[in-house]
This record gives structure tokens, sequence and C-alpha cells, in this order.
């Protein structure tokens, strides 16, 4: 189906008719070609992809934003002068004009070198409020979580979320007046005290997706807290082993031919030799943990770490388990795990107070020379009874 653009263009005859754009238009879904056909007072041609005059039709976007962050997750070849490993990508707050990452070889000083890979964006979103509301609603991140937190709230309250899955949502304190003050999670109405079944966790479909909030004009409670953990949201792009042609690698934002005005993201690649501490790309796969202990500041249960591909080879013999602040830095001795080959390793934790500023527990990788600064984290959840907020009677 043909959607006209602008004016007609009157033939005449000259050999060639031009016709200016000189705004913005938004053109039919899945539209990717402009063509031409002549026409005459009781109506057109058809217009025939291969026979009519056509030109592919190219949205031109620059780039709004670059990655949040980017870093090499360390050197997996303990040969000298060689390098291996995954360079990890933050992406950009809202990839919306972003089409992928490219990535080039380049020193700390000077200009780019060649190109050494491409990442695609996938439409990713940190969440992000709209609504009359949205300045009452907290935000925050640790740890690669993301914290939504509304306190004791208020009437006539009005805001939604937008965040891009695939992902998790865990709720870890709701209380609302029942029926009428709600919040809609994954296609899932929530209402009312919610106390015995937190921690509760509900699926985030892939592509963009809402979380809605509302309350009505009378009775309030105690509000609600949301934690979030969205897939893809660091990509991996692999660094085969190479003597590297240049001291570190630079990220930029791209769509099309077009990229991000100005510097990217420079990485330094650090070369790692058996002679040193475990490297970071060694660090533990995943830690794991569940509070079972029912006081508040208090956890204990079963802690488990799993050890990285290649861990053997990298020279890791033992993991050391801690407590860690919102900045990753550990907090206190911790607890030490003998490394068991490629095995998943466990330990339980005894009761423990938990210091004022642990936000999350870290485990990192030890060899024959030393312990790794590299770690693998997981959300610190102090799981505990609490009563419930308000109470009414409907007669």
């Amino acid at each position: 189906q043909l959607q006209p653009l602008g004016e007609e263009i009157p033939a005449t005859g000259e050999a060639e008719l031009t016709m200016r754009i000189n705004g913005t238009f938004t053109p039919t879904m899945y539209a990717d070609t402009l063509v031409a056909v002549s026409g005459r007072a009781i109506g057109e041609n058809y217009a025939t992809l291969g026979a009519s005059p056509h030109v592919a039709l190219a949205d031109f976007v620059v780039p709004e934003l670059l990655p949040r962050a980017a870093s090499f997750a360390g050197d997996a070849d303990l040969r000298a002068g060689k390098i291996e490993g995954e360079l990890l990508i933050e992406r950009a707050a809202q990839e919306k004009s972003i089409s992928h990452y490219n990535i080039y070889w380049r020193n700390a000083t000077g200009p780019r070198g060649a190109l050494a890979g491409v990442v695609p964006a996938m439409g990713f979103s940190v969440p992000t409020c709209f609504g009359s509301s949205c300045d009452l609603v907290s935000i925050d991140q640790e740890g690669g979580v993301h914290i939504l937190d509304r306190a004791a709230y208020g009437n006539g309250e009005d805001a939604t979320i937008a965040v891009s899955g695939p992902g998790e949502v865990l709720i870890t304190r709701f209380s609302t007046e029942a029926y009428y003050d709600t919040m809609t999670v994954a296609g899932q109405v929530l209402s009312g005290e919610n106390d015995t079944m937190l921690p509760r966790r509900l699926e985030l479909a892939e592509g963009p997706g809402e979380i809605m909030w509302q309350s009505d004009g009378s009775v309030t409670a105690g509000g609600w807290t949301l934690r979030i953990v969205q897939e893809g949201e660091v990509a991996a792009f692999h660094v085969e082993a190479t003597a590297p042609p240049a001291d570190g690698l630079e990220v930029i934002s791209a769509f099309g031919e077009n990229e991000f005005e100005g510097e990217g993201l420079w990485v330094k690649l650090e070369d790692q030799t058996e002679s040193m501490p475990p490297s970071p790309a060694f660090k533990p796969a995943a830690v794991t943990f569940q509070d079972v202990h029912p006081s508040v500041g208090v956890i204990s249960g079963n802690v488990s770490v799993e050890p990285a591909a290649g861990a053997v080879e990298g020279g890791v013999t033992s993991y050391r388990v801690s407590f860690g602040n919102a900045q990753g830095e550990p907090i206190g001795e911790g607890w030490a795990l003998t490394a068991d080959g490629a095995s998943t390793v466990r330990l339980f934790l005894p009761a423990t107070e938990v210091p004022e500023s642990a936000v999350q527990l870290l485990a990192r990788a030890a060899g024959a020379h030393g312990l790794s600064a590299a770690f693998a984290a997981t959300p610190l959840v102090d799981i505990y009874p609490s009563p419930p907020s308000n109470a009414t009677w409907s007669g």
C-alpha cells in the first residue's frame, strides 16, 4: 500500500524533476522504499518494485549515547605477550538511536586502528519512570540490580516504569490497600498484603515492557520494593588469542554507518602470566546465597560458588566469600572454600550479623600467588517476617 509523501510534482517536460522534503515525516511501519509513479487527472499508475523507479529509504540517525561502561574481563591466555578474553560492554541506557557498537584497536593516545569487531544492539532500556508520581519513586542500582522503592505512599499516585526484558523482577516488600491500590508486573495485578508470598519472582518477557503503579483517593499503606535484573544489560565481545596490535580497545555507539560524535570508551588490555594471582578471567562464574535466618540484620544459609571455565588451568586453588559494599569492596575476612576442579563448591554460612554497609556477597578466586581482585557477586537479601503495616474492616 502506498503512502503519499508531500505534494504531487507537476510534469513540466523537464528530464529531471525534484521534490524537496523540508521537514521530518514518519513513514508507514515497515516501509523501506520510496517509489515514483506517473499520473494524470483520472488517476495514477500502479507501483511495481523492479519496474517503477524506486530508492531505498534509509533513516539517518546519529547515536545519542555511548555505552555506560566497558571493561576487559581478564586475560585467559597466560603466555606473555598474548591476549585472549571477553570485552564487557554495559549497554547505553537507551538503545533507541543505536543499531550496534563498533570496536577498534587503539593505543591510549593516537588515532584508531583497525576494526576489531561489532556488537549488535538489542533495544535495551534501563528502568525509566514516566507519570505524575515519578519524583516519589526511588530508582537506584547496586551490583547490577536496579532497585525501585516507594515507601509509605499517598493518595492518587500514578507512575509507569518502562523496562526491557528478558529479565526478572524480585518483589521483596509489598503492602497496599487491597483491590484499590495496584501494581501490574508482567501482566499480573498485585494488591494488598503479600508478606507471606515474599520474596516473589516474576519474569520479564523479551522486548519492551511496563510496570504500572496506581493508588486511589483513600486509604494508604506501607508501599513496595522491587529488585530488577535484566538479561543482556552487559554484552560480551570475545577477543581471540592474539598478539594485540595496540594496548587497548575503543568502543563507540553506531547507527548504520554513523557513529557517535566524539571519542568512544577506551579499555586497557592487561597481559596476564602464570606468576601472578588468578586472572580476572577466572573469577567465579556465579555465586548464590539464600538467607534462612529469621532475625533482622542476621543471615545464615548455603552459599554456592560456581567456577569459571578454565579455572583449573588458570591456577585457581580456592575461593574467598565475603560481604561487600555497593562499590564491590570486601568487608571483613569472610570464609574460605577449597576449589574442587570444575565442580561447584558449597559452604553453610553460620548465623552472622550483616555489616552496616554490606549490600552483597562477593566471591574471589585465589591461587599460589595470591588472591584475585576480581569478584562475582550476589545481592544480599535479608529475609525476615514482618507484621502487616495496615489493617481495615469493611463492615
